[in-house]
């Protein structure tokens, strides 16, 4: 398999569920992760995740040294609008490396080799349009076509003196992929993933439709298994359980609780990671009646704004 290294920035404190991304990691051993963070714990870094320690200021002023013009880079939430640059921003650490990426770490990966093939590597030079995991081509010309004019002006200086997050590194106006499609370089989407809503109290997917501008939802109800190095998103229909092995199961924005497992092995379920010995049936009872306590809490939310609302109004008469 062709060299891959994950660039991955962190500040702050890593969030609980960062062990099991690191699990996940480990059981890719042919991909390489670079974490650039000021969390100095000593946490289960396995060999293939190497972990840098510097301040946000200290890769501000990093990033500062390689243009002529002043960013806007004040929080580290900004740092996405930056992914498509990582190729040049950190050319010295990703030197022989045949693809670099980005991702978060509120994941867990499953086998990376088993959905992105040699085939693939050979193909394209940029795969996976959403910011919580996509390739590029390591190679000068790929690395500097973030700075691409797009019309009558070059969007990344607009993009990187401004503090407003202009989804850069996905589906933004433009976004890193209208610079590749309109240089004519081969890129390729990603629907083997399992990407969790983070809107709801219960589980299931989301699909950015960047032709639409809005998000569709597909599975509800759903749940995660990792099994050794291999993730799956799982479903019920009818009286059967279906599932579908894929790249990853991303949970953005969850504050996600575990317990102790006793194997390379778990469940995800709506913000908890749990053991493989529960009953997949008694996973689901919970998780069903967590989406429709979450629908009645809605929907006695919406009746008391329309109380309050009708009362407002009458005071004012």
């Amino acid at each position: 398999m062709k060299k891959i290294c994950m660039v991955v920035p962190y500040f702050g404190k890593l969030p609980q569920s960062f062990n099991f991304f690191l699990l996940s990691c480990a059981y890719n051993p042919d991909v390489d992760w670079l974490l650039l963070t000021d969390d100095d714990r000593p946490l289960p870094y396995p060999e293939n995740v190497h972990c840098v320690v510097m301040s946000f200021d200290a890769l501000r002023a990093r990033f500062q040294t390689k243009f002529s013009f002043p960013l806007s880079l004040e929080r580290p939430y900004k740092l996405r609008d930056y992914r498509p640059a990582y190729g040049f921003l950190l050319e010295e650490e990703l030197r022989g490396y045949d693809f670099w990426g980005c991702c978060d770490v509120d994941m867990m990966f499953g086998d990376i080799g088993v959905f992105i093939t040699e085939d693939m590597l050979s193909r394209y030079d940029q795969i996976g349009r959403m910011g919580h995991f996509s390739l590029y081509r390591n190679t000068p010309e790929i690395n500097l076509l973030f700075t691409a004019a797009a019309g009558e002006e070059e969007p990344y200086r607009r993009i990187f003196t401004t503090e407003e997050n202009c989804m850069f590194d996905e589906w933004g106006a433009p976004g890193i992929r209208d610079l590749f499609r309109q240089a004519g370089k081969p890129t390729c989407d990603l629907d083997c993933i399992a990407d969790i809503s983070p809107d709801d109290s219960y589980f299931r997917t989301a699909v950015f439709q960047p032709e639409k501008q809005r998000w569709s939802y597909g599975k509800e109800n759903c749940m995660g298994c990792w099994d050794r190095g291999r993730a799956f998103l799982m479903w019920k229909k009818g009286s059967y359980w279906k599932n579908k092995e894929v790249l990853y199961l991303h949970f953005p924005k969850r504050n996600m609780e575990q317990e102790a497992l006793t194997e390379d092995a778990c469940y995800i379920i709506p913000d908890k990671f749990v053991s493989t010995e529960y009953s997949i049936e008694r996973l689901y009872t919970i998780c069903r009646n967590r989406q429709l306590w979450n629908k009645a809490r809605w929907q006695k939310g919406r009746e008391g704004l329309r109380e309050r609302l009708a009362q407002n109004s009458a005071s004012k008469r």
